[in-house]
């Protein structure tokens, strides 16, 4: 230690960049030891915390190359103001002033280059500044954050002394119409430090300072710079204020704010019109107590022309830079209209649909591209939903651009614009074009498959031609095709999943013939991965497979297949993985599948009873059955899971076509044929069979099973007023 108290004594007249990284480097270090060997460093805090703070007042200029010795220090500071342990070094009211006055006054003040960087880089201010972002990465974003330490522990004596200087401060507005702008931001800048000690990006400000009147300040000073300033600095400055406290101002403001803030769309400055469209989608996500939107369809109906015109204007105007503000806010929008964005769903698809032409040259932006492809999602779904018909319409307007994009192919846009032909092909009413199959045999091409992002989009399409197309896609010759893409899917540890659901539906839509004729290949397909390349998650799959398989055509057929390809293979299967993995299906689904399945195995196989191993493993089955018994407490998950998208989505980066990002509009719900089964279709059949073969269960039960089952079968039956006779 005694090492960093000489190099922070290091004299120097003007920092070198050298000394500078040194200086920052050393700051980091200490703040380090005090986060992570507390009691260890608490000897040595009281000479090193005054070294940096020598420092900082050393460094407490506007200059930005001061900037990493600045950042770093106001960290090690806050460090110590938020640590139970050492923040009564600061208590002194002296200290306390020092630090207000000294260091977070001065540099509350929004810099020349900072100015600079609001004009010429818009997009740079934007991402250091909205909403909080990175607040150690900047000098203003770093005092933020040391505030926050400040209020912790010491929020009363913080708070006045802030309230001193903010009364001051609109004092020398009447006395300083040079400095007017900067002065009036630096007052909104302080009171959003000061008042929010805890904020997020999903949910603004969660817990407010007790000492300040959000509101009051608001209606004073706030209000009129978002409704009538010429400048855009402080009109975007009050728009990001009103955004961090739109939960407390809600009540107050109402959604008249949707006026001022089309109003504010207008503004030729970029970072106006992004945190205008920013307030709107985050005003929009606010929610009742019952997790009802605040800003209802209904209210949001009256604003919605003026608010979506001016929007769609922006999408236009932002050429250089598509704003990632602008496509959420159409995003949320379109979202709470639902089927009511028909009246300007001609118009959003048209200026969409020429902005995703633009972006194909250089798709740079990948939330702005997802939040695009999630706009084209939410309408369809919600607009076909509505009124079938318009689905035609949706294809005359998007398929060019779709075609375009996967016969350029732009790596990027194909996961998204499978997707979405997806959504297309499952929503639209009879007759299907002919477009439509004839697209099949490119989504069926190997080269497809070699981008790891298309898999998943790619394989929930082909579930939707199976399930709208089955006949004809057997009547083109496409199903060997199909199964090709089946063997590969099942071949990768990492798609195996998808090959399976591939699978279930295929057994449950294309012709029966079809399935029959080349049941021995695929078991074949699915053993051979058994024995050469198994998993937990594997066994799972095949499981439900098998099962569905019997669901769909009988448990004779299952194990007739199995015993043609080895004699005693039905018993070795169901042993080994039907009885072990049934009870562990996770989803309603799934459970729904295994009861219908493993009834129609117990209660209509006649092959379980005349192979002997078969009749060995019987009453297990019974056993698991009655384990899923508790199917009949699960619901249906809602189709649309989506409440809140994420304003910043993760993972939505990554080498074109690696990554696969999910469109929750796009989401395909697929029908379950066994739906309003329940643990009654068992109890049911299993009596019928127990009534044809009187004696047969108990005695094959006795010899497996303990008498927990029993109890369970009981009360099953009990439950539906049946015996076994």
């Amino acid at each position: 230690m005694e090492a960093f108290h000489f190099i922070l004594n290091i004299p120097s007249n003007d920092y070198s960049e050298t000394e500078i990284k040194l200086f920052s480097c050393v700051c980091q270090v200490l703040n380090l030891y005090l986060e992570k060997y507390d009691e260890e460093y608490s000897s040595f805090i009281g000479p090193l915390t005054e070294d940096i703070w020598n420092i900082l007042l050393k460094c407490n200029s506007s200059n930005s190359k001061f900037d990493p010795i600045f950042i770093n220090a106001i960290h090690y500071l806050k460090t110590i103001l938020t640590t139970s342990s050492h923040h009564m070094i600061i208590k002194n009211e002296n200290t306390l002033n020092q630090i207000c006055e000294r260091i977070i006054i001065p540099n509350i003040f929004i810099r020349d280059e900072e100015i600079d960087m609001f004009e010429s880089d818009p997009d740079g201010f934007i991402s250091l500044d909205i909403d909080g972002g990175d607040n150690m990465k900047t000098r203003r974003g770093s005092i933020h954050e040391l505030i926050k330490g400040l209020l912790k522990y010491f929020e009363k004596e913080t708070s006045e002394i802030f309230i001193h200087h903010i009364t001051l401060m609109f004092t020398q507005l009447k006395q300083n119409d040079k400095d007017k702008i900067r002065i009036k931001d630096a007052c909104i800048q302080l009171v959003t430090a000061i008042t929010a000690k805890n904020s997020t990006s999903a949910f603004g400000a969660v817990e407010i300072n007790q000492f300040i009147n959000v509101i009051e300040f608001f209606n004073s000073y706030v209000l009129p710079e978002i409704s009538s300033s010429n400048s855009p600095i402080l009109i975007a400055s009050a728009l990001k204020f009103t955004t961090i406290f739109r939960n407390q101002l809600i009540d107050v403001i109402g959604p008249n704010i949707l006026v001022t803030c089309s109003i504010c769309l207008k503004n030729e400055n970029e970072v106006v019109h992004s945190y205008a469209a920013n307030l709107i989608e985050k005003y929009l996500l606010i929610k009742n107590p019952d997790k009802t939107q605040k800003i209802s369809k209904d209210i949001l109906k009256s604003f919605s022309a003026q608010l979506i015109f001016e929007l769609l204007s922006n999408i236009e105007k932002d050429e250089v830079e598509e704003n990632d503000y602008v496509i959420k806010a159409i995003f949320r929008i379109s979202k709470i209209l639902q089927s009511d964005m028909l009246a300007h769903v001609e118009i959003c698809l048209e200026k969409l649909k020429q902005v995703l032409y633009r972006i194909c040259r250089n798709p740079r932006k990948p939330i702005f591209n997802h939040y695009l492809f999630e706009t084209f999602a939410c309408l369809i779904r919600y607009i076909t939903e509505f009124e079938p018909s318009t689905s035609s319409s949706f294809e005359a307007i998007l398929f060019e651009s779709f075609q375009f994009i996967l016969s350029n192919d732009i790596g990027d846009f194909i996961p998204y614009t499978i997707q979405i032909i997806s959504l297309l092909l499952k929503m639209r009413p009879d007759p299907i074009p002919d477009f439509y199959l004839n697209l099949l045999p490119s989504f069926m091409n190997s080269k497809m498959y070699d981008r790891a992002g298309n898999v998943p989009a790619l394989s929930e399409l082909l579930r939707v031609y199976v399930y709208r197309l089955p006949n004809e896609i057997v009547k083109t010759n496409q199903f060997n095709g199909l199964m090709g893409v089946f063997q590969f899917l099942n071949s990768k540890k990492s798609y195996d999943h998808f090959g399976a659901q591939l699978l279930c539906d295929i057994f449950n839509y294309i012709p029966p013939e079809n399935i029959l004729s080349s049941l021995s290949v695929i078991f074949h397909i699915l053993l051979l991965r058994l024995q050469n390349l198994t998993s937990v998650k594997f066994e799972q799959n095949l499981c439900l497979i098998f099962l569905t398989l019997c669901a769909k055509f009988g448990g004779n057929i299952f194990v007739e297949t199995l015993e043609k390809i080895q004699t005693g293979l039905s018993s070795n299967v169901i042993n080994h993985i039907i009885v072990k993995k049934m009870a562990q299906a996770t989803t309603k689904q799934d459970k729904l599948v295994s009861i219908v399945g493993c009834t129609k195995l117990i209660c209509d196989t006649p092959l379980m009873l005349s192979i002997q191993m078969n009749r060995e493993v019987w009453p297990l089955l019974i056993r698991e059955m009655i384990r899923l018994n508790s199917i009949d407490s699960g619901g249906d998950e809602p189709r649309d899971k989506e409440t809140n998208l994420p304003e910043i989505i993760n993972g939505i980066t990554g080498e074109a076509g690696m990554t696969f990002n999910k469109l929750i509009c796009a989401s395909i719900e697929f029908p379950n044929p066994y739906n309003n089964i329940t643990s009654h279709f068992f109890a049911e059949n299993l009596c019928r069979f127990s009534k044809r073969n009187q004696g047969l269960v108990e005695s094959l039960m006795r010899q497996k099973l303990d008498e927990a089952v029993f109890v369970g079968i009981n009360r099953l039956l009990e439950n539906f007023d049946l015996i076994l006779e």
